[in-house]
């Protein structure tokens, strides 16, 4: 019977917050824009506040965004 060791990881890891932007078409907002809004109600998700130089990674997703920035190819 083969055993399984658990791997540990490197360091801790830790999702602190989380933020999303609102659905639907804004004319007169860019991905960018929608990008700040979510960013800021991530920070302000978090109870004891965060300082921006301790985020290691930000991950983003979305969805067809490159069809309505003319970047598809």
């Amino acid at each position: 019977m083969k055993i399984q060791r658990r791997r540990k990881l490197g360091r801790g890891v830790a999702v602190v917050g989380a933020g999303m932007s609102k659905f639907g078409m804004f004319k007169d907002r860019d991905s960018n824009d929608l990008f700040v809004e979510a960013y800021r109600e991530m920070v302000s998700s978090v109870n004891r506040g965060i300082d921006p130089t301790d985020i290691d990674a930000l991950y983003l997703g979305n969805f067809s965004n490159d069809f309505f920035m003319h970047q598809a190819h």
